[in-house]
């Protein structure tokens, strides 16, 4: 598991945890309590959410940098096809 998973607490759904193993466990690292289920369920959606796009990001722009080479002007380059992402 490259970024830590981030889950709800198995017994009230309100606690959210950020896993230390790729499954639940009882060493997974407390973080803090949600008012309701609903709340903690979309908390902990975003944080995994966002741990999905940054490896997506990581994989594109390693793809970029592969492109752009090691040449003179590679790091702006690459910052200029970053840009062009989504274009």
């Amino acid at each position: 598991m490259s970024e830590p998973e981030w889950r709800v607490g198995r017994s009230l759904g309100r606690t959210i945890y950020r896993q230390v193993g790729d499954e639940p466990s009882k060493d997974d690292e407390f973080v803090g309590v949600m008012d309701t289920r609903e709340l903690a369920a979309q908390v902990v959606d975003a944080l995994n959410g966002l741990a999905d796009y940054r490896a997506a990001l990581r994989a594109e722009v390693e793809s970029l940098v592969v492109e752009a080479g090691d040449g003179p002007g590679a790091i702006q380059q690459v910052l200029d096809l970053i840009d062009g992402i989504g274009e």
